[in-house]
């Protein structure tokens, strides 16, 4: 069993490795079986948009944890060098909590492919 107050990551990918994306709502779902605090947020790309940035929500039982989405800017592969940084809003999940991930964009002039989304949390009990 984790320890309590260990920072850990939590990495889940949304779409294929090997075909571009697609815009969606609940691209990924799963529930909790602890209380979490979540610290931090972002998302990664293996090959990465062109012509838009690729928007990504993450949502507890229906509702956004997130005040600002994350994004990957178009041509790069990591949110961590997007020009507005995520900013959760609604930073503690409750155990039995369905936590689910939107694609809101994928890119224009070519998808993304191999999204994947990463949550730092805090396990709280």
């Amino acid at each position: 069993m984790p320890k309590l107050g260990i920072v850990e990551t939590i990495t889940v990918f949304v779409s294929p490795t090997d075909a571009d994306a697609e815009a969606g709502t609940g691209a990924v779902q799963f529930r909790i079986n602890e209380d979490w605090n979540v610290i931090a947020v972002g998302a990664h790309a293996m090959v990465a948009p062109t012509g838009q940035a690729a928007t990504f929500d993450i949502n507890d039982d229906g509702t956004t944890i997130l005040s600002t989405i994350i994004t990957i800017d178009a041509s790069t592969v990591d949110s961590s060098a997007a020009v507005t940084p995520p900013v959760i809003s609604s930073s503690t999940i409750a155990a039995g909590s369905e936590i689910s991930i939107d694609i809101d964009q994928v890119g224009s002039t070519a998808k993304g492919q191999g999204f994947s989304i990463y949550m730092q949390i805090v396990r709280a009990g």
